[in-house]
């Protein structure tokens, strides 16, 4: 896999939310979660750097385009001979006891049965991986639970010195009961790695959960401050009720990420086949960023902040950002705003600012991430994830070719900073493009690309409660999405036959519109006061 950001690193949720009749959360389907399900052939494998750009430039039906593959010299490489310490922590609150998949026992108000597999069962089975399959004899575990407050299960223990049976029992031996509170099992969880951490050890916390009742500023206070000490945390959000929206506050701290699972293959995926991806970071304070004087970014699709408003992430002339901007530019703002306060017609900073953008590009800052994690390569040598596209658009009519130049700086495990700056030539006169070799790739982004999008629009539209959209305004985004997906199938029976993953979102694709239109076609005979809410149940 191209190393990947500290986000999203699937969309399982979404599917299951549909499995039983409900329109999921938006936050459920993510661009970054969906790009990085799939993989893409896009060349040789990284060397060197621990973070590096390879981009692509596409024009297709008219707009500007511009790919980039995140690469890591770590990708598809065992962990590094640095042991881990890990602290698994286990919810056993009430909701524990539901099953993995919507639409259950526990979905009509009756617990699982011991036999359906309910998901604290789920959670003791991985515990059985981890110490089976996947950890050294260098490493060591600790296991211990939470529900209203946190419990010790198995100290820090050597896995060379483990019995495995005699570890599990206790494991084993769990039963769900009690509410949910995060602080008393990250403050156990804790607690477990001891306070001593001058050893060079990895050390990180593993949560267990289907993210209940939880606080999304607690949550991310207590990550941060985890992190401070260089203790890290993941969590594995079990089965498709988790709280999707408090994903984007793990994504966004340092060292930390998140994977949810439905079922057990999905669970052996993240911690047992990618373990030695998902819990070793491979750099951390990355910055890509773009800059071109003749076309800006109008959209960003595939990071842990692609929702955010391209607005927001430009960076443009202020006597705050001029340190950043080269000593011409820095010595002409000076100059500007000296000479116009000495013929007293001082110059608004606005107006200094439109200059000094002008006679320099303002770059675009297209992705800020705490933390890069590299994955597995696959046999064929594809790429899994690290994806990034850009929509740009012309800030002029231009004939002759137009460079864009793509930065990253990040810095390695022990702090040292690096930095690499690619050139990208995008055609002229808005021709088609489309490099030959990774055709396949490229075409491959867009479509999921646009398949998120159309579907996070219908969700926003449906979970957002507002009843003001006319009829002509939903009958529109019916049948766009209609469109959309029959474009969209058609694409993949063409292009991505043999692609067992674009198969699968096909389906999701095709689940999401008959679900869609189901509630289009009550709508449209329902009075507004009447209309049935079929998004997430909240």
């Amino acid at each position: 896999m191209g190393a990947c950001a500290s986000g999203a690193q699937d969309a399982h949720g979404f599917a299951s939310a549909m499995n039983v009749g409900y329109i999921p959360e938006v936050s459920t389907l993510t661009y970054e979660g969906i790009f990085n399900e799939h993989v893409y052939h896009v060349g040789e494998l990284e060397e060197e750097r621990a973070v590096a750009t390879q981009s692509f430039p596409i024009v297709s039906d008219g707009a500007s385009w511009l790919a980039i593959f995140l690469k890591s010299v770590f990708d598809g490489k065992p962990r590094s001979a640095t042991p881990i310490d890990l602290s698994v922590v286990i919810d056993i609150s009430g909701s524990m006891s539901g099953c993995m998949t919507r639409g259950s026992d526990f979905a009509g108000g009756r617990e699982a049965t011991e036999d359906s597999g309910n998901r604290l069962q789920h959670a003791i089975r991985a515990v059985e991986w981890l110490v089976k399959e996947v950890l050294r004899k260098d490493d060591s575990i600790a296991v211990s639970t939470f529900n209203h407050e946190g419990h010790l299960v198995q100290p820090l223990t050597r896995h060379g010195d483990i019995d495995c049976d005699l570890f599990l029992e206790p494991v084993r031996a769990l039963r769900c009961e009690g509410g949910t509170r995060l602080a008393a099992g990250m403050k156990t969880g804790r607690e477990l790695l001891g306070m001593d951490l001058s050893e060079s050890r990895n050390r990180r916390i593993l949560f267990l959960t289907d993210m209940g009742e939880m606080d999304a500023g607690e949550l991310g206070d207590l990550i941060m401050q985890n992190a401070n000490d260089g203790v890290y945390v993941s969590i594995v959000a079990m089965g498709a009720e988790f709280n999707s929206s408090l994903t984007e506050t793990v994504s966004k701290n340092r060292g930390s990420n998140y994977f949810c699972a439905t079922n057990d293959a999905q669970m052996r995926e993240c911690l047992v086949d990618d373990f030695a991806f998902n819990m070793f970071p491979a750099a951390f304070d990355i910055d890509v960023s773009v800059c071109s004087g003749s076309l800006e970014v109008a959209g960003v699709y595939g990071t842990p902040f692609d929702t955010k408003d391209v607005v927001d992430l430009v960076r443009k002339w202020t006597p705050q950002s001029n340190g950043y901007y080269k000593s011409c530019s820095q010595n002409a703002a000076s100059h500007l705003s000296l000479y116009s306060h000495s013929i007293r017609q001082a110059l608004p900073v606005g107006v200094i600012g439109n200059v000094i953008d002008y006679l320099e590009a303002p770059v675009t800052s297209i992705t800020e991430v705490n933390t890069m994690f590299p994955s597995r390569i696959e046999d064929t040598g594809a790429m899994k994830g690290g994806l990034i596209l850009m929509k740009l658009q012309e800030r002029s009519p231009a004939a002759a070719e137009q460079p864009v130049q793509v930065k990253v700086t990040y810095k390695d495990g022990t702090g040292q900073a690096f930095e690499q700056v690619e050139n990208v030539v995008m055609p002229g006169s808005m021709q088609a493009c489309l490099d030959p070799h990774y055709g396949a790739a490229l075409s491959k982004g867009l479509l999921l690309q646009q398949y998120v999008e159309a579907c996070r629009n219908c969700m926003s539209m449906t979970n957002d409660g507002s009843e003001e959209e006319s009829l002509a305004e939903r009958r529109a985004v019916h049948a766009a999405l209609t469109k959309s997906f029959q474009q969209f199938q058609a694409c993949v029976a063409t292009s991505f036959k043999e692609d067992e993953k674009m198969q699968e979102v096909v389906k999701n694709y095709n689940d999401f519109v008959a679900l869609f239109s189901k509630q289009f076609d009550e709508d449209d005979e329902t009075p507004s006061e009447n209309r049935k809410h079929y998004g997430y149940p909240r």
